[in-house]
């Protein structure tokens, strides 16, 4: 989580401003810093979203939930897209996905997790399968994790 408020402390110190749009984030990370490639970018901006690590405004600019200009950042920083989405150090993709449907849909984590199970049970299918499963049908947005609960599925399948 450190990782990811240095990465938008140093956009948002670089920019001069303290309300970005999602388009401003995404090209300052993959056309300016070439950091990253323009659907990496939109990946790590929906993260930053959805670990509520930036806050949408009436005038629908973005704005870092947290004092960004106190930290101390690494002129030189130049971050990875494992350290960003889920590589070292991070939560389990599971613990990830379920948290993540506990804050949108106002619902208990133990009762999500007894969800998950009986689908996965039920279908005879994985749990990150299960919990995206779960999510969709309660409303939660899960397309940030799609991309790797595929990966982890296919890797469970081998």
């Amino acid at each position: 989580m450190e990782k990811l408020k240095e990465v938008i402390a140093f956009l948002y110190n670089r920019a001069g401003k303290d309300e970005l749009t999602g388009q401003e984030l995404r090209l300052a990370m993959s056309m300016d810093l070439r950091w990253f490639s323009p659907k990496e970018a939109e990946e790590i901006v929906d993260l930053f979203q959805n670990k509520r690590l930036l806050v949408r405004k009436g005038s629908g600019g973005l704005r870092p939930a947290f004092n960004y200009k106190n930290l101390t950042i690494d002129r030189d920083l130049h971050p990875t897209k494992a350290e960003l989405l889920g590589g070292s150090g991070d939560e389990p993709l599971f613990v990830r996905m379920v948290g993540h449907i506990t804050d949108r849909a106002d619902e208990e984590k133990r009762n999500v997790i007894s969800r998950v199970n009986r689908k996965a049970g039920e279908m005879g299918i994985e749990v990150e399968a299960a919990v995206m499963l779960v999510g969709d049908e309660m409303g939660v947005d899960m397309r940030p994790f799609a991309e790797e609960a595929l990966v982890v599925i296919a890797s469970k399948s081998k």
